[in-house]
């Protein structure tokens, strides 16, 4: 095998793949993008939240279209690109001037090793910083909204599944006579009054709640009257919400592991286990990172790593392991932009009289299996059923190997 680099073919097969590339990431980007823009379009319309908020939730939950449409382009680029070439006669062209298939090879993972740190960078610094921000400025619109809109003797709808009536608020913003139609859950509809409520504020969690003291929650729906029940209750918060609960869809975002950097992750998996083990986590009384000297850091970081690799090849607690298969999708997401540039440059080859529409087409079955590998084994992992580095980096090896296989074969064609 001999790669050699040669600059004019390097800059002609870049530049081949880039348009393809581009191409492929808006169309996937706007197809995931097309499933929040009602829901975009709701807040401005009927909630009267303003474009230019709007906009930066826009470009808040942006990376996370991006850390999956980047590896998709990336395939649909690469076999788009050799299948022209293919198509046109260029391939054999370049094989009777003495040019191997392993030197197309060199461009290609240049183009994917960009592509790679562009999906590291959105996945590991931008993703926790888009959501972080998205949930802060859900946070605000629902407060501001809760502190505005919430008047006594008026039935308030801005929240969805709610309707929200109070009969007086005093000097203090104490609620009086509060009533509470509840429809989010279709199977358990109520009707909730209460004596007194007031709003609070979670800053930690960036949540607004409505707590409800000294009430009743009566059924909205009762097949058989014999069977009406009336829960009492001293007090039950309502979680106020520009969204659905019940839709778990990806603007719907709740504090989970994708807000967490990759350092935080492993620190809270390290802690989840410790509390797991039964062991007592108690606070570090050592010199703070930032403090001791660089010697110190090094040696702590290379310690939690050895942790992390060694307990990747074991099945962990199903509470723990949600950090560290986080922690391993962080690294394999962008690897998939190396894996499929192998795998689409043979595939694209032999696909003489498919093009750009063939392409497009291998591509999505190639996308679709990669991606019931990933979500079955994130879910194997998840529930400590697989090691984390089986669950996670399995369909990165198989089309790994499997591009290679088939690189080897139509290089010796």
């Amino acid at each position: 095998m001999k790669l050699r680099f040669k600059k004019t073919l390097t800059k002609y097969l870049l530049l081949e793949l880039i348009s393809p590339f581009a191409i492929g990431l808006l169309i996937f980007t706007f197809v995931l993008f097309m499933q929040q823009v009602l829901r975009l379009l709701e807040l401005v319309i009927n909630k009267g939240v303003g474009a230019q908020v709007v906009l930066r939730m826009i470009v808040y939950i942006m990376p996370s279209f991006l850390v999956m449409t980047i590896p998709m382009a990336v395939l649909v680029a690469t076999l788009s690109a050799f299948g022209r070439l293919s198509t046109d006669s260029e391939i054999t062209a370049m094989k009777a001037s003495g040019i191997s298939l392993y030197t197309l090879c060199v461009p290609v993972l240049i183009f994917a090793a960009g592509a790679t740190a562009m999906t590291f960078f959105f996945y590991a610094k931008a993703l926790p910083w888009g959501n972080r921000n998205f949930r802060l400025v859900l946070y605000e619109l629902a407060r501001t909204k809760a502190a505005v809109a919430l008047k006594d003797k008026v039935f308030d709808t801005s929240y969805p599944g709610l309707v929200i009536y109070i009969d007086d608020i005093d000097a203090q913003e104490v609620f009086h006579g509060v009533m509470l139609a509840d429809t989010r859950d279709n199977n358990n509809q109520q009707v909730i009054f209460a004596e007194t409520g007031r709003l609070i504020s979670d800053e930690k969690q960036l949540r607004v709640i409505l707590r409800l003291e000294n009430g009743a929650s009566h059924p909205k729906n009762v097949p058989n009257p014999l069977k009406y029940q009336i829960v009492e209750f001293p007090t039950l918060d309502i979680l106020l919400s520009f969204q659905n609960n019940a839709d778990n869809s990806p603007l719907n975002i709740e504090p989970t592991d994708r807000d967490m950097t990759i350092s935080e992750l492993a620190q809270q998996y390290v802690i989840v286990k410790q509390q797991v083990a039964g062991q007592i986590v108690k606070p570090d009384a050592r010199t703070p990172a930032d403090a001791a000297p660089w010697y110190e850091n090094w040696r702590r970081n290379t310690k939690l790593l050895g942790g992390l690799l060694l307990d990747s090849f074991w099945p962990q607690h199903e509470q723990a392991s949600d950090y560290l298969v986080e922690i391993h999708k962080r690294f394999s997401f962008p690897a998939a932009c190396l894996v499929f540039g192998i795998i689409a440059t043979p595939l694209g080859i032999q696909s003489k009289r498919s093009g750009k529409s063939g392409g497009f087409a291998m591509s999505l079955f190639l996308l679709l299996i990669y991606y019931i590998f990933i979500v079955a084994g994130e879910s194997l992992g998840d529930n400590g059923r697989l090691p984390a580095i089986l669950a996670v980096w399995t369909p990165n090896f198989l089309l790994g190997v499997t591009g290679a296989v088939l690189l080897v074969r139509v290089a010796k064609r």
